[in-house]
């Protein structure tokens, strides 16, 4: 494995990390981060790792670059690293969490998000058992691998994990359509399919990925002898502790469909989600 070096970078060369779950706000922090940039500088390097295309993608330091950018600085200190998807999944969701200000749903998602790399550099393609890993990390679980360099316990980490509530009746409908991010809003049907209504406590919920009966997310379908696709059966949604009360209780009372409202824009994505935090806060104060 190469060694890390340091080397100044062109902001312009960097490229966020991918479905990244930690929301870089520009509240008054950011301004005074973006202050104190231009008085000092950077003063701790971000980490990066580089990609085939010539750029580097930001594993950890996401706001640091963006307040080099409101600061009118377009270089930056940046520690480059070899490491595949998985180690930087790891690494970007270790250095983050070390953060105070994170809400529920960014950990969430970015404890399913590294318990998932655990999973494959373990050698286990399978979403059901989170108990058992492979022989790579020395007979260690994924419950004890995943709590390492964690602000929090592995109790509380696996409350959060479940905060990503996988619903199995879309089977046959717009899951299988459905991609890792998009913003739908979901659809409660009767039993009997003569009533329908939306509600507003699930009018904006994140898509975290669909799966097949056979575990395998959408992206990894793979062509039948007949020509055909086993769609994805089952949704996976990054919910609130209410939402995922509700879905339950929904699932279990009726039929739930996806209106697919927002794909490939996060700026919009971002806007919507804050829109139905604050309906949750509205209907918690009532």
């Amino acid at each position: 494995m190469l060694s890390d070096t340091i080397e100044i970078l062109k902001i312009a060369d960097l490229e966020p990390f991918p479905d990244h779950p930690f929301q870089v706000r520009e509240d008054d922090a950011m301004k005074e981060t973006a202050e104190s940039v231009k008085a000092y500088g950077i003063l701790t390097p971000i980490l990066v790792r580089p990609l085939e295309n010539g750029h580097y993608q930001i594993v950890s330091g996401h706001r640091r670059t963006k307040a080099c950018e409101l600061a009118g600085v377009e270089e930056i200190p940046a520690i480059i690293r070899e490491m595949d998807y998985d180690s930087a999944v790891i690494a970007m969701v270790d250095s983050n969490l070390q953060r105070e200000e994170i809400l529920p749903s960014e950990k969430a998602a970015a404890y399913r998000m590294k318990l998932e790399a655990l999973r494959r550099k373990a050698g286990r393609p399978s979403r059901e058992n989170s108990a058992q890993v492979g022989q790579n990390f020395d007979g260690k679980t994924s419950r004890q691998m995943i709590v390492e360099n964690s602000p929090d316990s592995s109790g509380q980490i696996q409350r959060y994990i479940r905060l990503s509530v996988t619903i199995p009746t879309f089977a046959g409908g717009l899951s299988g359509k459905l991609l890792n991010g998009d913003i739908v809003s979901l659809i409660v049907y009767s039993s009997d399919k003569k009533e329908s209504f939306a509600p507003d406590a699930l009018k904006y919920v994140r898509v975290i990925t669909s799966t097949t009966s056979g575990g395998l997310d959408r992206d990894e379908l793979t062509q039948k002898e007949d020509g055909t696709y086993d769609l994805p059966s089952t949704i996976t949604l990054l919910a609130t502790p209410e939402q995922a009360r509700l879905l339950a209780e929904y699932e279990n009372s009726g039929r739930i469909h996806a209106a697919l409202v927002c794909r490939g824009n996060e700026k919009q994505a971002k806007k919507l989600l804050k829109a139905q935090a604050e309906i949750l806060e509205e209907m918690e104060a009532e």
